[in-house]
C-alpha cells in the first residue's frame, strides 16, 4: 500500500513539473508580456472575466442545495443539447457534403472527419450521461 502511495505522488509530482514547464515555456515563447503591454485593456478584460468567475463561483455556493441542483441541471443540460446540435449538424454536413469530398480525391480525408464525428459524439454521450446523473441526484430540502 505505502509503494502505491508514493508511486501516485511520484506521477503527480511530474505532472506538475511538467505542467509549470510548459507554462514557463508558453509564457516566454509567446511573448505574454509583448502582448499585453501592446494593450493594457486585454489585460483588464482578463481580470473581469476572473473577478466574474469568481463572484459566480461563490454565488453558486451560497445558494441552497435544490437551488445548486437546479443550476447543475440546466447547465448539463443546455451543454448536452448543444453538443447534440453541433453533433447533428456535423453529421448533416458530413452527408450532404459527401460526395463532394469523394471527387476531392483525397484533399479532405474521410476518416479524419469521421474521427472528429465520433469524438464529439463521445463528448456528447458523456454530456448526456452527466446530466441524467445529476438528474437522479437527490436532494435534501
Amino acid at each position: 500500500m505505502r509503494i502505491r502511495r508514493w508511486s501516485v505522488i511520484i506521477v503527480v509530482t511530474a505532472f506538475a513539473v511538467l505542467g509549470v514547464v510548459d507554462v514557463a515555456h508558453e509564457f516566454i515563447a509567446n511573448d505574454t508580456i509583448g502582448y499585453f503591454s501592446a494593450e493594457p485593456q486585454r489585460l483588464l478584460y482578463v481580470a473581469a472575466i476572473a473577478i466574474a468567475g469568481g463572484l459566480a463561483g461563490f454565488g453558486f455556493y451560497r445558494l441552497t442545495p435544490r437551488a445548486q441542483w437546479h443550476v447543475k441541471v440546466f447547465g448539463w443540460g443546455a451543454a448536452a443539447s448543444i453538443m447534440t446540435a453541433v453533433v447533428g449538424y456535423a453529421v448533416f454536413e458530413f452527408i450532404s457534403l459527401f460526395s463532394f469530398i469523394v471527387e476531392s480525391g483525397g484533399a479532405i480525408r474521410i476518416l479524419e472527419v469521421l474521427l472528429c464525428v465520433v469524438l464529439f459524439s463521445g463528448i456528447t454521450a458523456c454530456l448526456w450521461y452527466k446530466f441524467r446523473h445529476v438528474w437522479k441526484t437527490k436532494v435534501s430540502r
